[in-house]
């Protein structure tokens, strides 16, 4: 999504192009990701003005989450996985040791599950003993939920 946009992303797989990449996989001012998988990325997710992301994973990414300074009392993270990784907020960065406190005392990311999910096969969904398998909105796996012969690969060109 370009910079400055607003909208909607549901039941999404956006692969970036490698977490030492400087551009945001996502970029949005206002908006809401629902049900998608973000991944290899410098930045997963830079959110603006604030948003929503819900029943999704962001993960493999160095910047996890790139929140603005206005964002920061106006997003809404629920039953999202978010890897290990770094989160900026308001020009702070958050590393892996200090999201625990960042999660209690931020309002919005009170539904942040942080972990590092083990992705697998071509389509990046969680296995099926993972523990969060049930994680996502109305019990629903977290993430994109793409059909089996979904050959992304190909349609980017690799």
């Amino acid at each position: 999504m370009s910079e400055g946009a607003s909208g909607s992303m549901v039941n999404c797989l956006i692969v970036g192009r490698g977490a030492k990449a400087g551009r945001p996989a996502v970029s949005m001012e206002n908006g809401r990701i629902e049900r998608c998988t973000i991944l290899e990325s410098g930045i997963g997710v830079r959110l603006i003005k604030g948003g929503s992301v819900k029943g999704s994973i962001i993960t493999n990414c160095t910047t996890i989450l790139d929140i603005g300074k206005l964002a920061s009392e106006s997003i809404f993270v629920d039953k999202t996985i978010l890897g290990l990784g770094e989160v900026s907020a308001d020009g702070k960065k958050i590393n892996q040791e200090s999201w625990p406190e960042f999660v209690k005392n931020s309002k919005g990311m009170s539904g942040a599950i942080i972990d590092r999910p083990a992705l697998e096969g071509l389509l990046f969904l969680l296995p099926k003993d993972s523990p969060h398998i049930k994680a996502g909105e109305n019990g629903m796996t977290p993430g994109a939920n793409l059909p089996p012969d979904t050959n992304w690969k190909t349609q980017l060109g690799k």
